[in-house]
């Protein structure tokens, strides 16, 4: 459950959220063709939002939607305890990975 909650928080701050935009903005308007780049970065925001609605996460107060990133991030907290891997001991590199 984590995953999809937790991605659609993301999905707002990045999209949704004043601080979130102005941050993001830059990273796709260098991707886009200069005169008309601007423009599309926006409908793509405005896309974006939508989405956010269409799948409920839109349809929260900024408040719930923090609350609830919150609540996701200290449920994993707690899974972790004073562990610093979620699932035990970190991954063990296998001899092709080495490169060997």
């Amino acid at each position: 459950m984590l995953e999809e909650a937790f991605y659609w928080m993301v999905v707002f701050v990045r999209w949704s959220e004043p601080e979130g935009w102005a941050a993001y903005r830059p990273i796709f308007l260098p991707l886009m063709p200069r005169v008309v780049g601007g423009v599309i970065v926006e409908l793509l925001r405005k896309r974006m939002t939508g989405m956010l609605r269409a799948q409920g996460t839109g349809r929260h107060s900024r408040e719930e939607i923090y609350a609830q990133g919150k609540a996701d991030l200290g449920a994993i907290a707690t899974l972790l305890g004073d562990q610093p891997f979620m699932l035990g001991s970190p991954l063990i590199r296998s001899p092709l990975q080495r490169g060997n």
